[in-house]
Parts: structure tokens; sequence; C-alpha cells
């Protein structure tokens, strides 16, 4: 396939992503909060204050009411709607990020149509593993929750937001390496540039992040200008698409050996 004709086809799969991407997040944002407004509502009004329990514990009256038990039931809907998210956004990110990232390989290499349809199961099977891995990590993170510990929120959302920074870091390393590592030999491979590299890596990741600034400082300065804002998203997919590119040929330098020794 042409290169010319592959790159707008990628830029043109990112945005139907980014599509999908943003309206499950404003789908289940809505209900998240609402259902956050009323859990905290809730324990804010029933749980009881200092002079409640004393006063209870000598009058022999219940300390909470009734609708303090219900708070329980919505943190269960809180916590299916954060795991729905979760499910959704991995499907997504599977199904049309893979042919993103697939055919952004194919920029580096010449590949037949069996050879696409393999590198996608191949980054659909590494996506699902980690999202599993992400969705066991937050049950774990919700289960270790109770009322009558609340540091513990604190403690949990941290590690959980750790966690997802360590899986999103070895996650993006994987996927710059389908079509050049098989399946057997990508976890070795990941780990062992994700370990050995980090600092290589990191800093490409700060780089990154300095990249993306730019269209989000345009985007928030110019938010009332619509003709401003549709130039920053046709920017912003645009160096999407460059830095995708560099990622990829970058991690591909590392595996190789190349900017170790060029340092």
């Amino acid at each position: 396939m042409d290169h010319k004709l592959l790159s707008f086809s990628i830029i043109f799969l990112q945005i139907i992503f980014l599509g999908l991407w943003f309206a499950n997040q404003l789908y289940f944002q809505v209900q998240i909060n609402d259902k956050l407004v009323t859990v905290f509502e809730k324990a804010e009004k029933e749980l009881p204050s200092e002079q409640n329990i004393t006063t209870g514990f000598f009058s022999g009256t219940p300390l909470v009411s009734q609708n303090f038990f219900t708070i329980e039931d919505d943190f269960q809907e809180l916590v299916s709607l954060l795991r729905n998210f979760l499910i959704v956004a991995a499907i997504i990110f599977s199904v049309v990020n893979g042919v993103v990232w697939t055919a952004t390989s194919g920029l580096f290499v010449q590949k037949k149509w069996k050879e696409y349809l393999q590198d996608y199961g191949t980054f659909v099977i590494v996506s699902a593993c980690f999202f599993l891995f992400l969705v066991v990590v937050f049950q774990a993170s919700i289960a270790s929750l109770s009322f009558e510990t609340p540091d513990r929120f604190t403690t949990s959302t941290f590690m959980f937001i750790i966690v997802s920074f360590i899986i999103y870091y070895f996650m993006n390393v994987s996927f710059a390496l389908i079509g050049k590592k098989s399946l057997k030999e990508l976890p070795l491979a990941t780990l062992s540039i994700g370990v050995k590299k980090i600092i290589y890596i990191i800093l490409l990741y700060c780089f990154i992040f300095l990249c993306y600034l730019i269209p989000l400082y345009l985007m928030v300065t110019f938010i009332e200008h619509i003709f401003v804002i549709t130039l920053v998203i046709l920017l912003l997919l645009l160096i999407m698409f460059i830095l995708r590119v560099f990622f990829i040929e970058f991690v591909h330098q590392l595996d190789s050996g190349d900017v170790s020794e060029a340092s």
C-alpha cells in the first residue's frame, strides 16, 4: 500500500477512535459523577457525629438511619459503572486503535494483508492481557475499600493510578514491537527494553507529553473560536500520527541497540 494513502487512512482511523473514545467517556462520566455525588451526600448526611454517638450510646437509639445502608448499594452501582467503562474502553482501544497501530507499523516494513491481520491479532491479545490485568488491579483496589477506614480510599486510588501508569508504560512498548517481534518474543522483549532502557523511554514520554501541551494550550486559549479549534484538532491529529511513528522507530532503535551505541 502506498505510504501516503496509508498515512491518510491512519489519520482518518484516529478520528474514528477519538470520537468513540470520547463518546464512551461522556456517556459514563455523567452517570459516574451523579452516582459519586449521591454516595458522598448520603455519607455526609448519614454518618453519625461524635455528639450523636454519645447520645445514641446512652439512649439506645440507632446511630444511623436505614438510609445509611443504601450507601453500599449505591457504591456497588458506582463500581459497576467504572468496571463497564473500563471494559468498553478496552474494546474500543483493542478494536479501533489496534487497526491504527497495526497500520502504522506498515510504514516501516512492507507487509501483505495476511501479515497485517496477524499483527492485528497480536495487538488485540496484548491489549486484552494488559486491560485484564488493569481490571484485576481495579477490583483489588475496590475490595480493599471500607467506609470504616476512609484513609484506604486515598491509598487505594493512589496505588491504582501508579499501577495504571506502569501498565501504560509497558503496553506502549509492546505495541511498538508488534511486527518486529513474534507473540512469544514480545513479553521478554518488552520487559528487557522497558527495564534496561527505562531512562530513554521516560525521556521519550516526557518529550511526547510536551508536544501534546502545545495543541492543548491552544485549545484552552481559543476555546470560543470554532475555526481555530478546528485547526488545532487537525494539528493534534497530525501530532498524534507523527509521535506514534517516532515512538515506534525509537523503540526499534532501542531494541537494535543503536541508541545506546550512539550515546
